[in-house]
């Protein structure tokens, strides 16, 4: 009996099913047996049953994302640091001792007895002191954008998750037609969905309809008719208290329905729908207005993936239709380098300022009522690009040579 064996018993331990550095050659030995495949990657059409919820999460998630992303630009911005510094010392200099010795008999005519013996010790006592008095001005910076850039972002999270399409994505989208114009797809790897894009042709370009328009339209509702009610309450109050003698009978009160001045259709799931922007965008384009990735495979650059697929799905001769003539998205460049950059890779450009192309939403209405935007460091603005079919021909006869 073997070692292997002995051990085997009740209560030992089993032999190793195989030798630990049989596991590490197969990473240098080439005729070790292949490892076996990782599970696969594929976009399938949107399931509702399944999908929902981390498709909601994913959407709200690459919306919210860019919000410590901007925090970070706008510290590094040139006048920002020219403010940073600027306050680190005002506040060394009248909140503190000063800066240290070292320091200011380079400046100041008037030279600064050093405390103490001057030594390294000593200086470096002198600099440890002013940390807070340094480490305080970033901080307060930081806290002003985390503000703004927090409450921005959330509201655009909160109107994202909530306009129409996120609704009901089967029915806005046609999850299932392939009509080549608009659909709803997932990135599932391994059981997970990591990523999840929408193209839309039915309202490409428009501001959706979105439930934070109609929460504040209740509310504005509200506040219009407060002072009515309260004019309406005091005069019926004055009217019985200044008469000593009791009012008559005023007779029947009519208790129909008065008729609604809303001219616009029913939404099915919040009442009456506001009015959406109209469109200037040429015929035959295409919004893709959702696209989400899951950030920890992002390295992987899934978005080629997804990107590669819309577009064969657009432009393809499978599905694609003649009359689909260009893709278009928008996103904010100062936050989101990272799609920026996979959208050139992938032959989307981006449109100037004022183009035919270009998709005007809220945040052109936002810029033209904010003076604190104009005046803000970082440009958080959205830009629009587009792929054409003739970019997308290019890049696919591209691809194939290579």
């Amino acid at each position: 009996m073997n070692v292997a064996q002995a051990l085997g018993g009740a209560g030992g331990f089993s032999a190793p099913s195989m030798d630990p550095f049989e596991v590490l050659r197969s990473d240098y030995d080439p005729n070790a047996p292949p490892k076996p495949a990782p599970p696969p990657a594929t976009i399938r059409p949107f399931l509702a049953s399944t999908d929902l919820k981390i498709v909601r999460y994913l959407v709200g998630a690459s919306v919210m994302e860019p919000s410590s992303l901007a925090n970070q630009a706008a510290l590094f911005k040139p006048l920002i640091v020219l403010l940073w510094a600027g306050l680190t010392h005002l506040l060394i200099v009248y909140v503190g001792r000063g800066w240290p010795t070292s320091v200011h008999n380079l400046f100041a005519s008037v030279p600064k007895e050093p405390l103490g013996d001057g030594g390294y010790m000593q200086t470096a006592t002198e600099w440890l002191s002013l940390t807070p008095l340094i480490v305080v001005a970033p901080i307060v910076l930081l806290a002003l954008f985390e503000m703004r850039h927090r409450s921005m972002f959330e509201d655009k999270m909160s109107r994202a998750i909530g306009e129409e399409d996120m609704r009901d994505i089967e029915e806005y989208y046609a999850v299932g037609q392939r009509d080549g114009k608009q659909g709803f797809w997932v990135l599932e790897y391994d059981g997970r969905i990591i990523g999840a894009m929408g193209l839309d042709g039915r309202k490409p370009g428009q501001q959706l309809d979105a439930a934070v328009d109609h929460a504040k339209t209740d509310d504005d509702k509200k506040i219009e008719d407060a002072p009515s009610t309260d004019s309406t309450d005091a005069a019926s109050t004055s009217a019985t208290t200044s008469s000593p003698y009791p009012l008559r009978s005023r007779g029947k009160v009519s208790t129909d329905p008065k008729p609604s001045l809303s001219v616009t259709p029913p939404t099915p799931a919040l009442g009456t729908s506001t009015t959406t922007t109209l469109s200037s965008l040429p015929s035959g384009t295409l919004h893709l207005r959702r696209l989400a990735t899951s950030l920890s495979f992002r390295p992987a650059h899934i978005e080629d993936d997804l990107l590669s697929f819309v577009g064969e799905y657009a432009f393809g001769k499978e599905t694609g239709q003649e009359e689909n003539k260009q893709i278009v998205i928008t996103l904010r460049p100062a936050v989101e380098k990272n799609l920026a950059k996979r959208l050139k890779k992938n032959g989307f450009v981006a449109v100037p300022k004022g183009a035919e192309s270009e998709v005007v939403g809220v945040d052109a209405q936002q810029a033209k009522a904010g003076i604190v935007a104009a005046l803000w460091p970082l440009d958080l603005s959205a830009r629009t690009f587009v792929l054409t079919r003739e970019q997308w021909e290019k890049q696919v006869a591209q691809a194939k040579k290579e």
